[in-house]
């Protein structure tokens, strides 16, 4: 799998893993406070991705992540149970992040283990 660029959103803030005990989740990083904020999935969203690009980023990043969760509660982020996965989730929401679009749950467990898209194809 290639090495998915980082997404920064307008105000600075980055996508990281965090570590939590033996479990992980993604979380929005905020390089001026050195600090960890919203967590991906913390949010319920609706259906559609919001017009405003803050929501948007958030919303996003939730739909992307969510194919590799191993533990989704309303209110708490998505757990991932090894690293490799929250890696994969990370890569897929910086993705859909840089593309503006969510791409389907198969297609990016597919481009997790390898899968290279045809020529032309969109999501």
């Amino acid at each position: 799998m290639s090495r998915t660029k980082r997404y920064t959103a307008e105000d600075g803030c980055y996508l990281v893993i965090g570590e939590w005990g033996d479990v992980f989740s993604i979380d929005w990083y905020d390089p001026k406070t050195g600090d960890t904020g919203l967590g991906v999935g913390e949010l319920r969203l609706g259906a559609r991705c919001p017009k405003r690009r803050e929501n948007a980023d958030t919303w996003l990043s939730q739909k992307a992540a969510k194919p590799f969760a191993d533990e989704i509660e309303e209110g708490k982020p998505f757990v991932f149970y090894t690293r490799r996965k929250a890696a994969k989730a990370l890569a897929a929401a910086n993705e859909a992040l840089h593309a503006n679009v969510v791409w389907p749950a198969w297609a990016l467990k597919a481009k997790a283990e390898g899968w290279i898209p045809p020529k032309g194809w969109r999501p």
